[in-house]
């Protein structure tokens, strides 16, 4: 890097922090100039102000939040209900005094997706649009509107339509009457910025051993040396309590709750107190108000275990819960795996070695993989996007109906990708022949015998579909070209055809009838063998492609996915002897192995290979030459 870029770069790093400054004014000054410019910025609750943080990202096109890419994926459902209960807390229904609790199987991205719901805190509060302020030195960094008096407030709601709940902490109203004499214009106020690292609106609580859980990692404790100092031994004195617990931490923001159900039953008590009341009671003080999102994550098990358990209808009922599955569309799996590896770059894999782990963990977790209405294979291409001929849109909304089980269990993405490093650390490369006898040695262990038997070969043959795909564009030259002399000469026997006319032949000025024998030979390899058939899938082609051309897109030979199949599926055929010679008699022949090394050099330049994972390619493509 050149030294002036260093320099740029050290600037930046070193500003990033510190250029927001944090103003700091009376209670007077702050109504004035600040409140005043905008009442609703600056009166808003923890839920308004996570929601607000949320759309400061806006939408894309598709009216997807955009605050969630690249950070969440396959999980739109999931997102979408949690920001529609967020929303509505936001506009001050009663869900605002809920637990919100995402259920789901490990791996997740639960506690992920609250993980970024902190960072986006941090850093909407360092921004203008996501300015708060709080009375200078509140151990709870409370809002400075609860200075104001009961009418004070009805003022504001008559005139701006504001709603100020809460009353001051002990605290301040100590503070308020000794260091202020009851003038709440002259009480300080200072701009925060929330953070997990230093306490501001930002807590996060994990029960850990039963044994060591204490009810002060919530509420707090009393402090010996204040009540020495300044409390004159009095447990009561407003001085006298250290307001560490999580839940005064989380005041304005978050307060996340790590494996709800591990908790002893006095934690969850106070919780359902935080929640139901907005109020903690600490030690000898009366209720103290807490404004928080509460947003607490588990498992299936712990869940099931909970809820099965006598005298727990009270919690049941304070809390909203946000099933959290496994992704069932393996492209979007594919880009959880790219995120969880951050050195990736680094990684010598081939194109499908992320493909094919995501379409077998997605397989692993289709309940009933053997349903004779919907198979596997037929929901993986649903759930994938991809179009299932012969189902009808209402067809194929019933599948998310009758499945729900889907997505509850299976492979986690966490143990799909440490075998995915294991392979790269014991090989120096990936490629995915080598996780297709990695995984089919470790899935009976894992998902039992029965399971993996059916799911195995569902996701080999994807993978195998692919590679006769991909050999049929390296072993000749002039691939582009040829395949799109096919789809030329099929187009126009079939519009011949259909219309009972003679084709015209350019290289012998000649008109013929339609090349019967060559239509047949291409339909016949994507399964098309009677007349009756054939007559059918023709006038599909034509008014398929005469769809695409009205809207005004290019044809190519691969406009049509079945006759791109039959295409490739013909190049190999004819070329077969050429590649079976390359693969199988390499080392044999010189024209071989001329032919071996320009397919090599055809899957690095144009298809993303090593030299490492185009020839292990090529090994396990060896067994493939002789599909049929």
């Amino acid at each position: 890097m050149e030294r002036g870029r260093e320099n740029q770069v050290l600037e930046r790093i070193l500003k990033d922090r510190g250029e927001v400054q944090q103003a700091s004014m009376t209670f007077e000054e702050f109504l004035r100039d600040v409140f005043f410019s905008n009442p609703k910025k600056y009166s808003r609750g923890a839920h308004r102000y996570l929601v607000d943080a949320i759309e400061s990202y806006g939408n894309d096109e598709k009216g997807n939040l955009k605050f969630f890419e690249g950070k969440i994926f396959g999980a739109d459902h999931q997102v979408r209900e949690l920001y529609e209960l967020l929303k509505s807390a936001a506009m001050g229904n009663d869900v605002k005094r809920r637990i919100i609790l995402l259920v789901g199987p490990v791996g997740t991205a639960k506690s992920t997706t609250v993980y970024h719901f902190k960072r986006l805190l941090e850093e909407y509060s360092r921004t203008e649009e996501g300015e708060i302020y709080a009375i200078d030195g509140c151990p709870l960094n409370e809002d400075p509107l609860h200075l104001l008096s009961e009418s004070s407030r009805q003022e504001l709601r008559k005139e701006y339509g504001i709603q100020v709940e809460g009353q001051l902490c002990p605290v301040c109203s100590y503070r308020l009457r000794e260091n202020y004499q009851g003038d709440i214009s002259k009480v300080r106020v200072k701009r925060i910025f929330l953070s997990e690292s230093d306490r501001v609106g930002i807590a996060t609580f994990a029960p850990g051993d039963p044994n060591t859980q204490d009810l002060s990692d919530i509420v707090g404790s009393i402090n010996i040396y204040t009540i020495q100092r300044e409390g004159k031994g009095d447990p009561a004195h407003p001085l006298s309590w250290s307001f560490t617990g999580a839940a005064f931490q989380s005041n304005r923001g978050i307060f996340e709750f790590i494996e709800l159900f591990k908790a002893k039953r006095e934690l969850l008590n106070a919780l359902l107190t935080l929640a139901q009341e907005r109020q903690v009671k600490p030690g000898r003080f009366n209720m103290i108000y807490v404004d928080a999102v509460i947003l607490a994550h588990t498992n299936y098990t712990e869940y099931n275990r909970f809820i099965s358990e006598p005298g727990t209808e009270a919690i049941r009922d304070r809390t909203r819960v946000v099933e959290w599955k496994y992704v069932l569309n393996p492209y979007e799996e594919e880009k959880v795996y790219k995120l969880m590896i951050p050195n990736i770059a680094e990684y010598d894999m081939d194109p499908w070695s992320l493909k094919y782990p995501a379409f077998l963990a997605v397989l692993s977790r289709l309940s009933d993989p053997e349903d004779r209405e919907f198979p596997a294979q037929v929901r993986l291409k649903i759930y994938s996007g991809e179009k299932v001929e012969g189902l009808s849109e209402y067809a194929i909304s019933t599948v998310y109906k009758k499945f729900e089980a889907d997505g509850r269990s299976g492979l986690s993405p966490r143990w799909v990708v440490d075998q995915i490093n294991l392979i790269q650390v014991k090989r120096g490369y990936v490629a995915t022949p080598d996780l297709i006898a990695h995984f089919s040695d470790l899935l009976p262990k894992v998902l039992g015998e029965k399971q993996a038997s059916i799911i195995r070969p569902l996701a080999v043959n994807r993978y195998n579909e692919y590679v006769k795909s991909l050999l049929s564009e390296v072993v000749v030259s002039d691939f582009e070209s040829l395949a799109q002399s096919y789809f030329d000469r099929y187009r126009a026997m079939v519009r011949s055809f259909r219309a009972n006319e003679k084709v015209y032949v350019p290289s012998t000025g000649e008109w013929r009838e339609p090349d019967e024998e060559f239509m047949r030979s291409l339909e016949s390899l994507i399964g098309i063998n009677s007349p009756s058939e054939a007559s059918v899938f023709r006038t599909n082609f034509l008014v398929a492609i005469g769809e695409i051309a009205e809207r005004g897109e290019k044809i190519s030979w691969r406009s049509h996915k079945k006759i791109e199949e039959a295409i490739r599926a013909m190049i190999i055929k004819e070329h077969k002897s050429l590649l079976r010679a390359a693969l199988v008699s390499r080392g044999i022949s010189e024209e071989a192995d001329r032919t071996y090394e320009k397919i090599v050099q055809r899957l690095i330049k144009d298809h993303g290979y090593s030299e490492n994972t185009a020839k292990r390619l090529l090994e396990y493509a060896g067994e493939l030459v002789n599909y049929t």
